[in-house]
């Protein structure tokens, strides 16, 4: 599990791509909210949040929509790299609509949900901020700092909501479609047996990723904010002749 941000998200002042990032953190922000408070009054960190048809459904809706962000990546809305986002979607579909659909007594499922929710959160609204290139710094550091907690974290229960669900997953059978060699297309058992193999390398790729796009980020932003006039004179004149 994932981010892909460049050192700004290239996103102009398109009003369907804010639009679609402001939505995206609220909606997010919305089931961060949710989970919490099904917690709270269950009195348990670890509860099958799944099982509450509003998580579940606002779940399901908002992970749908991020397919977004691959097709704004792949027509360069964004500097976003398209595989990684690619990645990190097939990754979220595989677990929201594979493994807590047919297992929603997954019990630690608080845990995933509120590191995916609050992780999202915080990008989308980053994303937000950032249009024209105006994200507040401290939006910036914040957004590149809570995914060395937030990843691990989530990207922990996504393997384990994978063991935990793996023998009612082994047990489905593919549907029968012609020609027969198209079932294979139709097998979750494959599906599944692809994203474990895939999860651990990838997540170690993109988390690195992010800790190199952290230290361009957060070291540009900061020689940003504390240049001096005479700095920021000759930087103005450099862009120019570029």
């Amino acid at each position: 599990n994932a981010e892909y941000m460049g050192i700004y998200p290239n996103m102009g002042s398109g009003f369907i791509l804010a639009s679609y990032n402001l939505l995206s953190a609220l909606a997010w922000a919305f089931v961060c909210i949710r989970t919490i408070y099904i917690c709270v009054i269950n009195k348990s960190l670890c509860f099958p949040v799944f099982l509450d048809n509003i998580v579940a459904t606002s779940l399901c809706a908002v992970q749908a929509a991020q397919i977004m962000d691959v097709i704004f990546a792949l027509f360069k809305a964004t500097k976003t790299n398209w595989k990684f986002s690619l990645m990190q979607v097939y990754s979220r579909y595989f677990i929201a609509f594979g493994s807590l659909k047919l297992n929603p007594n997954f019990s630690t499922a608080s845990w995933l949900i509120f590191a995916w929710s609050l992780a999202d959160f915080i990008r989308y609204f980053y994303y937000f901020c950032g249009t024209n290139n105006k994200a507040p710094h401290f939006v910036l550091w914040f957004c590149y700092s809570a995914f060395i907690i937030l990843y691990p974290i989530g990207f922990s229960q996504e393997l384990y909501s994978l063991w935990e669900g793996r023998e009612i997953i082994m047990n489905i059978q593919p549907f029968i479609v012609k020609p027969p060699f198209l079932s294979i297309l139709t097998d979750i058992r494959l599906l599944y047996g692809l994203t474990v193999l895939l999860s651990i390398p990838s997540f170690g790729m993109l988390y690195t990723y992010m800790f190199s796009q952290r230290k361009k980020a957060v070291s540009y932003t900061h020689l940003r904010a504390h240049e001096t006039r005479e700095e920021l004179v000759c930087r103005l004149l450099l862009e120019k002749k570029k």
